[in-house]
């Protein structure tokens, strides 16, 4: 096979990764739209640090988000959307390798999450559980009903 045939096949057979944004139209999401109407905490150009947890409204999904929600998962399902997400933040990397590898934080710290967000957990603490319910428990305190959504979908 010559180079450029190679290359073709490549993207032929090519899956999506963390990156990659194609197969949003086939989910129905567009990653690119606008999601507010400049009256969320993200647009408020005031200092955010002088607000308090009480100021703080908590937001509330659009009606068709359940609708959009449903239709990435089955994207996910299909292989057509990555089923991973990473963040990069260099402290909180250490803190979950730092807590994965003390058995008692590991412990302690995951079943805390599990106590808070109220899911079962399988496969024990892995790191990637433990983010996972860092991140479902940000969800439920920070966005409530953003959070029902999510866990109608399990």
């Amino acid at each position: 096979m010559t180079d450029d045939e190679l290359e073709e096949l490549r993207q032929q057979t090519r899956g999506t990764d963390r990156i990659d944004a194609t197969g949003d139209e086939d989910a129905g999401v567009d990653v690119e739209a606008d999601s507010g109407s400049g009256d969320d905490a993200a647009s408020d150009t005031g200092s955010s640090s002088s607000r308090t947890a009480s100021d703080a409204k908590s937001p509330t999904p659009a009606d068709d988000f359940d609708e959009c929600l449903a239709s990435t998962v089955g994207s996910v399902e299909r292989g057509v959307q990555p089923k991973s997400f990473s963040a990069s933040d260099p402290v909180l990397s250490a803190f979950f390798q730092t807590v994965y590898r003390d058995d008692e934080a590991r412990e302690d710290v995951g079943e805390a999450l599990v106590d808070h967000v109220d899911v079962d957990v399988e496969d024990g603490y892995t790191k990637s559980e433990l983010v996972r319910l860092s991140v479902l428990a940000g969800v439920q305190e920070a966005a409530p009903e953003y959070y029902e959504e999510l866990v109608e979908t399990f």
